[in-house]
């Protein structure tokens, strides 16, 4: 059985502090490398010294897989920002999720409790 790429829609902005100096450049590649695809959206991972800005505009990215990368490379309780995870296909909005971070937690929200 052939594996079919995720179809995660990511949107968003995440800040970070962190000590590893390849952590921007790791993110950058994890986006335009993913499943063998040309990236898709606009990903942007910057790094000013220690803190890392990711922005994400319609990005096909594994959303769990960008988290798991995030919570890898961010420093303790400095995770800051969202991303909002849909699908590229149609889809009711209950559909849709909100990984939403504070302070170094990281929060699902549903969309009625956006706000």
């Amino acid at each position: 059985m052939r594996h079919e790429p995720c179809k995660h829609n990511l949107n968003g902005e995440v800040t970070f502090r962190t000590e590893n100096d390849l952590a921007a450049e790791s993110l950058q590649e994890l986006a335009d490398t993913y499943e063998g695809l040309h990236p898709e959206g606009d990903f942007e991972a910057v790094a000013e010294g220690p803190e890392v800005r990711v922005t994400l505009r319609d990005v096909n990215l594994d959303g769990k897989l960008f988290v798991e990368a995030l919570h890898r490379f961010a420093g303790p309780r400095t995770l800051e920002g969202r991303v909002d995870v849909g699908s590229f296909r149609e889809q009711a909005q209950e559909q849709l999720v909100r990984v939403l971070f504070e302070k170094g937690e990281t929060w699902v929200q549903h969309p009625m409790l956006w706000s």
